[in-house]
């Protein structure tokens, strides 16, 4: 029977840094291709072009009021900022279900959602990183 991503958490690895979040997006694979037609063929050629636009992922987890943003883990993270070795743990329950990682990023930017004192809505902390590519592991590195 399928287990779906209710009570699933994602542990992430900046190096010796640990951070939980609740929400990881842009997690995808793509190349950049260029298109050619040859003089009598019937079908064009498709031939794999260097990436013009680095892969993407965007981490996102909510705050409470306590939190200080100069000195909580995210907030040693600037943009500009080169990551390595960033590991990815989903969890499923306590027991690790998949490990992802890239060798090398950027942090492109970081962002907190409006602060509104009359909406009941949470506070989310979000960062955007350029990386080099999501490799799955096997979950025997744990």
């Amino acid at each position: 029977m399928a287990e779906y991503l209710n009570g699933t958490e994602f542990e992430v690895r900046f190096g010796t840094n640990k951070v939980s979040f609740s929400k990881i997006s842009n997690m995808s694979d793509r190349i950049d291709i260029t298109v050619h037609m040859e003089g009598g063929a019937a079908h064009p050629y498709f031939l794999k072009a260097p990436k013009q636009k680095p892969d993407m992922l965007v981490f996102e987890r909510a705050i409470d009021a306590d939190t200080n943003f100069l000195t909580s883990t995210l907030g040693k993270i600037k943009p500009g900022q080169l990551i390595e070795n960033v590991m990815i743990f989903v969890k499923h329950n306590g027991t690790t279900k998949r490990v992802m990682c890239f060798d090398y990023g950027m942090v492109l930017g970081k962002e907190l959602s409006p602060m509104d004192a009359m909406g009941k809505s949470l506070m989310i902390e979000k960062i955007t990183v350029a990386h080099t590519g999501l490799k799955e592991m096997s979950t025997d590195v744990v």
